[in-house]
């Protein structure tokens, strides 16, 4: 028990590129299995991802995995940012949500206003926008 516990110590483990890459393997590897006639275009990609995936997760060179998180997180920041700004706008019916083009910070005010300029409270940077 020891021994498969400092085995594990050792190792980088799971971070959000490997989740991601978890789930994106899994959702290849459910479509290989729907189009069985052209399953071959999605699970070699699966494949593929799974082996990049559990090379990260055994991996002893923390500080290179770490570097490589940090680098996807800043190309999936982004992203993530405008799926977050879509659900809460669909969520909240009283007010619309916007990103102040300055510091990206998600930015609140009533709904049915006409246009109205934005103040962002973290940089005060004023924009128009419809509400």
């Amino acid at each position: 028990m020891k021994n498969f516990r400092t085995f594990f110590a050792t190792r980088y483990g799971q971070d959000f590129l490997n989740n991601t890459l978890l789930v994106t393997s899994l959702i290849l590897s459910i479509l290989s299995l729907l189009f069985r006639s052209i399953g071959y275009f999605f699970s070699i990609p699966g494949l593929i991802l799974s082996t990049i995936l559990l090379f990260r997760f055994f991996s002893k060179n923390k500080i290179k995995r770490s570097a490589e998180n940090e680098t996807f997180k800043g190309f999936m920041t982004p992203i993530t940012r405008q799926i977050k700004l879509i659900r809460s706008n669909l969520k909240d019916s009283q007010r619309k949500y916007f990103l102040c083009p300055m510091c990206k910070k998600m930015v609140r005010i009533p709904r049915r206003k006409g246009k109205v300029e934005i103040t962002c409270p973290t940089c005060h940077h004023h924009f128009k926008a419809r509400s």
